[in-house]
């Protein structure tokens, strides 16, 4: 297990973006711990231990009863069919594998145990979708005005709207009140302490939005303890992997504000 301690923080950083959640994601990987140390799953065949934890993931998430893995993990997020609606697209947990984790298409397929030709097909799914996504307002926390200006031009990219750039919690925390923004891009540090982190608690506490923390400091937030973020994109980032956290951001806060129809659960 040793040759896998260092990747475990990235392995809980996609399980908690694949699942919209910091609880469910964080049960997927215990639960993919527990295999390898029971002997259901395995490392070998690969020299890549990084890649091989991730085959072992996707082994134990494609055997796990689903709904009582939501139930264990406690859970505070929307409902069960709900959630097992959002885990649904295999394209998704692809896309993420590459432009979150940067995995080549010939890992991908290894770790997911299909063809090559099959993972261009799903990635290219993915990013159809991204393009079709409902544009949103948002707001963008960063004290380093040219990260927050890469940060603003990726969103904007992407079709969304910027409503309000803070460099300050107080700011912050007052723009997030006036505008109510549909998602919430935070720094952890403002000047220096963890100011980004003490604004978004502030602004959770007024209102439910969808955050992503991107920052130079992911390693403070992927132990699986306290309270932790499910979004994280660290720094420097690349506009691929910030287009990819994001769209799973609003994708599961899409499916969180549908309608229930009649008869579902």
């Amino acid at each position: 297990m040793g040759r896998i301690a260092s990747h475990v923080p990235y392995l809980r950083r996609f399980a908690r973006a694949l699942s919209g959640s910091r609880h469910l994601g964080d049960a997927f990987v215990s639960e993919t711990l527990k295999a390898l140390i029971e002997g259901r799953a395995s490392l070998e065949g690969s020299p890549d231990a990084r890649a091989a934890l991730f085959r072992a993931f996707f082994s134990t998430w494609r055997s796990l009863d689903i709904h009582d893995t939501i139930a264990s993990a406690g859970d505070p997020g929307f409902g069960v069919d709900r959630r097992l609606q959002a885990l649904g697209p295999l394209n998704r947990l692809v896309f993420l594998l590459s432009f979150m984790e940067g995995f080549n298409e010939s890992e991908i397929a290894w770790i997911t145990d299909r063809r090559r030709d099959d993972i261009r097909a799903l990635i290219e799914a993915a990013e159809r979708a991204i393009d079709h996504q409902l544009e949103t307002r948002v707001l963008i926390i960063e004290d380093e005005w040219l990260i927050a200006a890469d940060v603003k031009r990726v969103v904007e990219d992407m079709g969304h709207i910027v409503v309000g750039v803070a460099s300050r919690r107080e700011t912050a925390v007052a723009q997030a009140k006036i505008l109510r923004p549909g998602l919430i891009l935070s720094d952890i540090q403002l000047d220096d302490d963890m100011a980004g982190i003490n604004a978004v608690e502030e602004i959770l506490e007024a209102f439910s939005v969808p955050v992503v923390f991107v920052t130079g400091h992911s390693d403070r937030l992927l132990t699986g303890s306290g309270l932790e973020p499910t979004y994280v994109v660290g720094k420097p980032f690349d506009d691929a992997t910030l287009r990819a956290v994001i769209s799973q951001a609003l994708f599961f806060e899409a499916a969180t504000s549908a309608p229930v129809n009649v008869g579902e659960a």
